[in-house]
């Protein structure tokens, strides 16, 4: 995968599931060098991946994860959802 294409990925994963990093890295400045480095990271990886033998598609599943697709911050308390005390 292109560098600028995981760039992209990574800015409009974080953007939507990472708010608060997001908001912390633009507040200082750092977002764009972040995703920038995730996708170098992350391009390396593939490449080193696949020189091991996995298919493109295999070592993308194992390395996107790692550095791009990071697991979706926990919701803020406001959004869950509440047990009735009657049917706990």
């Amino acid at each position: 995968m292109e560098r600028k294409t995981l760039i992209i990925k990574a800015r409009k994963h974080w953007e939507e599931w990472l708010p608060e990093k997001t908001q912390g890295l633009k507040e200082t400045g750092e977002f764009k060098v972040a995703t920038r480095g995730a996708a170098r990271l992350a391009q390396a990886e593939i490449a080193d991946l696949m020189v091991q033998g996995y298919e493109k598609h295999k070592a993308e599943e194992i390395v996107l994860p790692k550095h791009i697709l990071l697991e979706p911050e926990p919701l803020p308390s406001q959004y869950l959802v509440r047990k009735c005390p009657l049917t706990a």
